[in-house]
């Protein structure tokens, strides 16, 4: 009984960490409105879109740089102020520049209340499901920078930044589990990338991807225990 007790009470401090460090990010989400292929990094890290939209979770900075590249040609950059506990709705377009119109909270109690933009999911908590896979002139570009790295742990270094930010596919995943040089990694890469990947369903043909027996049982074995698509 008394390690029951005790176990609980480590798992309440353990949420109620979690959630003040969670309260101490702030979220940016960005729109763009004019036409063409943009790109956005907030500091180093990276948010692709085929829809204009721009999406990034759990920032540290509260002053990050802001840069938005069209065409691979910077068009705006910018020191730009978050506040912690908020996500920042934000636009940009070349005749009205940056403008923020709106800071929602993020957290209540430690409970996630937004959806996937600028509404209230009523307290229910999670991140946002869904969205659209990263379109492939992004995507393109995404594995050249993971490519261009020498070393699996930098691989993953790029790889886990376009993950906070991005939504794939499953045949998307198989590209990057491909690209590093161990199974173990690539096991590892799939078992995060399963909660931002828009066609869960496929999920089970990522066996594929890996040449060993390891890889393919460690892929099924959580595939079994991963929360069913229907």
């Amino acid at each position: 009984m008394k390690k029951i007790i005790l176990l609980f009470a480590v798992l309440l401090q353990t949420t109620a960490i979690f959630a003040q460090q969670r309260a101490q990010t702030a979220e940016l989400f960005l729109e763009i409105s004019d036409r063409g292929k943009f790109t956005v990094y907030l500091n180093e890290e990276y948010a692709g879109s085929s829809q204009g939209r721009f999406r990034f979770f759990e920032v540290s900075d509260p002053n990050p740089v802001l840069t938005i590249l069209q065409e691979n040609r910077p068009i705006f950059k910018q020191r730009i102020r978050l506040q912690t506990n908020k996500r920042i709705i934000a636009s940009y377009s070349q005749r009205r520049g940056f403008q923020i119109s709106s800071a929602l909270a993020v957290l209540n109690r430690g409970q996630y209340l937004l959806d996937d933009w600028d509404g209230n999911l009523n307290g229910t908590p999670g991140y946002p499901d869904g969205g659209y896979a990263m379109n492939p002139e992004d995507f393109k570009q995404f594995m050249n920078a993971v490519r261009a790295e020498h070393f699996d742990k930098d691989r993953i270094r790029v790889i886990d930044l376009a993950l906070k930010n991005n939504y794939f596919s499953t045949k998307q995943v198989g590209e990057i589990i491909r690209s590093l040089d161990f199974e173990d990694q690539g096991l590892d890469v799939a078992k995060r990338a399963y909660h931002v990947t828009v066609d869960k369903n496929n999920y089970y043909t990522l066996k594929n991807s890996f040449k060993f027996l390891h890889g393919q049982d460690g892929l099924m074995d959580f595939l079994k225990n991963a929360p069913s698509t229907r």
